[in-house]
């Protein structure tokens, strides 16, 4: 090594390159000049095993690799808008053309993708079964989320064909869909924290709920009936929201926990038929804790009861057809042709405020109401050019007053917080 410095400082005074050095050295030590070959051989060998696997690392993993290969983890979505909600709307937008673009790697061959071009929203969003967020951020205007999406199985007919339908494809005739609300302190929550909606969910997955679907929570639902509506949801919304996903009937079910005096949990269930001129309660069922029973088990319990309790009551009345404005459904004869409906049961009496566009509607308004068997008076508390305030005395529940009144071409919305009802004039 002395010998090598020594040279070294010499051929630094000479200005020599130190691959002119190298190369001396080389010459000097024959050992090292026999090593040098084999060296570079086994780096080279180094380099081609980390590219390999580097490149193993990248290639896209096949349907078959994955337990459930309909499901996409870990999609991140960042979005901006002009608030949070907005912001997030479009974030998950985007995780759902991304967890889509993704199923396509592992469907299609090679020469598929090339081809390959990304569906529209609207196509996609149809295949989407459920989801979940398992992590988020937020502040003003900007959302960071990252979910867990599972597609349907007819995403893709086969492993190497997509299936990008205009119409997206039922396993079954759906028969019902169920919009799952939890009360709490008598406010609704339908979208966001709700372990109801999230074990409806989680049945839905597993494909035990029979002819039964529920929304999926994407920006289209969330935009047709809000948290918070609970039962003042507006009737043609919810049928557009019917047809979309192609059922025959829609229920709104309202669960509302409580704490029992022994401190075990009981869930009582109101199921809603969602009628053309608002909800119609069918019957309330409940669901008692087990001791020491998680949250999430209750609730799976709960679905369950609650979907047996549909099935039986939709397996009786398999020819109902939703009369929605502008729906699918149509009622039987014009006004002319139907007889005045009749009510019965103890006196009742609400307030409501009927909009009107001129005289005409307001009078012959008035005498439809006032040719339902069962309503004793209409006393006008304030009229206007275009607006009527009155008050109904009738007989039996709102709920029959509401049916009577759509039999003779009115509507009757849920009070809103003012305790006034609204009265709509439909037009046929």
């Amino acid at each position: 090594m002395a010998l090598i410095d020594t040279i070294y400082k010499f051929l630094a005074r000479l200005r020599i390159g130190f691959s002119s050095f190298v190369a001396l050295i080389l010459l000097i030590n024959p050992v090292l000049a026999q090593e040098t070959p084999e060296i570079k051989q086994e780096a080279v060998k180094e380099v081609a095993l980390k590219d390999n696997t580097e490149q193993d690392t990248t290639d896209t993993l096949s349907a078959e690799s994955f337990e459930d290969p309909y499901l996409v983890e870990n999609i991140e979505a960042d979005a901006t808008a002009d608030n949070a909600v907005m912001a997030r709307e479009k974030a998950f937008e985007a995780a759902q053309i991304k967890g889509y673009e993704e199923l396509a790697k592992r469907f299609l061959s090679k020469e598929e993708l090339v081809e390959f071009e990304t569906p529209d929203l609207e196509k996609i969003e149809r295949f989407v079964q459920d989801f979940e967020v398992t992590n988020e951020k937020l502040s003003l205007t900007r959302y960071k989320g990252t979910y867990n999406i599972r597609y349907a199985k007819n995403t893709f007919k086969t492993p190497k064909t997509a299936a990008l339908d205009n119409q997206a494809i039922q396993p079954q005739a759906i028969e019902l869909l169920v919009l799952p609300f939890l009360e709490i302190n008598d406010r609704y929550y339908l979208w966001q924290i709700n372990p109801f909606w999230d074990a409806w969910k989680r049945a839905h997955a597993k494909q035990t709920l029979g002819k039964i679907t529920v929304p999926v929570g994407n920006a289209s639902d969330v935009s047709a009936i809000r948290d918070g509506q609970g039962l003042r949801y507006d009737p043609a919304t919810v049928n557009a929201m019917r047809i979309r996903y192609q059922a025959k009937n829609v229920a709104v079910l309202i669960a509302t926990p409580e704490t029992l005096p022994d401190n075990t949990v009981n869930i009582a269930v109101a199921l809603y038929n969602a009628k053309p001129y608002g909800p119609e309660l069918s019957r309330k069922i409940s669901v008692r804790a087990y001791p020491g029973e998680a949250k999430d088990q209750l609730y799976n319990r709960v679905v369950a009861t609650t979907a047996q309790a549909l099935h039986q009551q939709w397996e009786r009345s398999t020819a109902i057809t939703q009369g929605f404005p502008g729906g699918i459904g149509t009622r039987a004869g014009d006004s002319s042709e139907r007889n005045a409906p009749s009510l019965s049961g103890s006196a009742n009496m609400l307030l409501a405020q009927l909009q009107f566009s001129n005289a005409r509607q307001w009078v012959e308004a008035k005498k439809s109401i006032e040719a339902i068997n069962g309503v004793d008076t209409l006393q006008i508390k304030s009229l206007s050019a275009r607006s009527a305030t009155v008050n109904i005395n009738f007989l039996g529940s709102v709920d029959s007053l509401r049916a009577a009144l759509f039999q003779q071409d009115i509507r009757l919305n849920n009070a809103p917080t003012g305790g006034v009802y609204e009265l709509v004039l439909i037009r046929r």
